[in-house]
């Protein structure tokens, strides 16, 4: 299927169409830091996507740096900066010239030292089409979920839509939040329901991950004011299968999810 392709800089959560509108895109890192932030993460996810469909090219890359430090120190950290973006993105960095501009034509009259913190990246279309891409919309049991549902009685296990970073118990992208929000919201509305978090995972036995990112949950929830006396959490590893024997992609993503079950205290 072909797309025509709109060159929108991200608009990032500001509706349910993600586009670019200028031909170039920047991620923005903490101070001293090459490490990705989530909401920059979910940015470059939606232009790995776009870069998937073959409909624009990499021209190049530039990488700054705020004032801190020695003049060597930010040109490494920007290339580090560089290196971890490229990484995301799945491509190779000697691809594409790559501009190591650090700290260097600061202007110091418009200097805000968080906006030199970043890698941009400089793209072009390859067709004359518009290509759209929306972000993913789904739909959370936490939406239509009443106490009314719960009845005295354990609900079935509902999973939580959230996903995390790969073999760590760390929240993936925006979408994980939103849905520990609503289920935050559920919670908050029913004070006397329990919950019972339980963290599964894929591939092979892994008790200890398992555990973390159920923890994970139950810690979210009890800093945003849950009382622990409503929460419960269990590492299962593997032992509870959606989907068994694992052999597809899709299997995997089954099998390693947290889900919660709910009942009247």
């Amino acid at each position: 299927m072909k797309y025509a392709f709109l060159l929108y800089h991200l608009l990032f959560f500001s509706g349910s169409t993600i586009c670019f509108s200028q031909s170039e895109l920047s991620i923005y890192f903490d101070k001293n830091s090459n490490s990705l932030r989530l909401n920059e993460m979910k940015k470059l996810e939606d232009f790995r996507e776009i870069l998937r469909s073959s409909s624009v090219t990499i021209d190049s890359v530039q990488a700054f740096c705020d004032k801190d430090g020695t003049v060597q120190y930010n040109d490494t950290l920007a290339y580090s900066r560089v290196q971890s973006v490229m990484t995301f993105l799945d491509t190779n960095i000697s691809n594409y010239s790559i501009k190591i501009i650090g700290e260097r034509y600061i202007d110091p009259q418009n200097y805000l030292e968080s906006d030199w913190r970043k890698v941009t990246i400089h793209f072009s279309k390859i067709e004359s089409e518009i290509i759209e891409i929306k972000k993913n919309e789904y739909v959370s049991a936490f939406d239509t979920l009443t106490i009314s549902t719960v009845k005295g009685s354990k609900t079935d296990p509902i999973v939580i839509q959230i996903e995390f970073v790969p073999g760590e118990d760390q929240f993936y992208n925006q979408q994980s939040l939103e849905e520990l929000d609503r289920l935050f919201q559920f919670l908050k509305n029913n004070e006397n329901i329990h919950s019972f978090i339980r963290g599964h995972v894929c591939c092979g036995s892994d008790y200890d991950l398992s555990h973390r990112r159920a923890y994970k949950v139950y810690e979210y929830l009890m800093k945003r004011g849950i009382s622990p006396k409503r929460l419960e959490y269990k590492g299962f590893s593997n032992s509870i299968p959606l989907k068994s024997p694992e052999i597809t992609d899709q299997d995997r993503q089954l099998n390693r999810r947290v889900d919660v079950i709910f009942h009247v205290l």
